[in-house]
Order: C-alpha cells, then structure tokens, then sequence
C-alpha cells in the first residue's frame, strides 16, 4: 500500500508539472495566434477599423490564454501539492473536471470542422492531438487524486 501511495504521489508531481507546462504552451499558443493569424480573421468581420479589431481581437485572445494558464496552473500546483502530501481542497479537481468537459466539446467541434470542411486537415489534426493529450492529463490527475485521497484516508 506504500509503495501505490508513493507511486501515486510521484505521478501526481509529474502531472502537475505536466499541466502548468501545458498552461505556459497555452500562453505560447495564443500569443502566437495573436501575432500570426489576426489578418484572417479580419476579413471575416465587417463595420470595425482595421486598429478597432486588432485591439479587440488581442485583448480576447490573450484575456483567453490568461483563463486558461490559471486553470492550468491551479490544477497543475495542486496536484504538485497533493503529491508531495500536503492536504488541499477539492475545487481544483471540479476545475479540472470543468476543463475536461470543455475540451471534449472542442475535440469534438474540430472534428467535426475537419469532416465538414476538408480545410488545413493537418493543422487541425495536430489542435486535435494537443487537446486529447490535455484531456489526457487532467483526466489522469482528477483520478490519481481521487485514489490517493481514498489510500489516505485508510
């Protein structure tokens, strides 16, 4: 039972880690969609000066990429904490659950873009790979930490 607590503990650490390096990616992300891609969707939106969208579209974006870094952050600084057996609350794993969902509904839209669309397939796909490892992650944190506060409380 040590050793599975113990094991529990290091995977928690490293995934916690994992989650705030995905939370800097986000960052990264967004910035670079901020820099590269505000043209495109200029052409898009009509009734707005091309300076009136650039500040809107960067503040949206980056307002987004903040969200997101806390939540990983939170989630990523909890897990850390658990696993090095300090006790802490459960509003980072109903984060974490809140994220999860989240990103299943988006995993699930640029699917269906892709099939709809035919359009930038490979850069989609790889959106697609990014977002189900994040899945991935926060799915095995809210797991890990559920079985190691049951090993715990025994």
């Amino acid at each position: 039972m040590d050793a599975t607590i113990r094991r529990l503990q290091n995977n928690l650490i490293t995934l916690g880690t994992g989650s705030v390096a995905f939370g800097l990616w986000m960052l990264i992300k967004f910035s670079l969609i901020c820099m590269l891609q505000r043209s495109d969707y200029y052409q898009a939106i009509e009734g707005f000066s091309k300076e009136q969208y650039e500040i809107a579209f960067v503040i949206t974006v980056m307002t987004f990429a903040v969200v997101f870094f806390i939540h990983f952050l939170i989630i990523g600084i909890s897990a850390r904490a658990l696993g090095r057996g300090r006790k802490n609350s459960v509003f980072y794993l109903i984060v974490a659950f809140i994220t999860v969902s989240y990103y299943l509904a988006i995993i699930i839209s640029e699917i269906f873009l892709i099939i709809s669309s035919g359009h930038n397939i490979l850069s989609q796909s790889v959106n697609i790979v990014i977002d189900i490892s994040a899945v991935i992650i926060l799915f095995e944190i809210i797991v890990y930490s559920i079985r190691l506060k049951s090993l715990l409380k025994n």
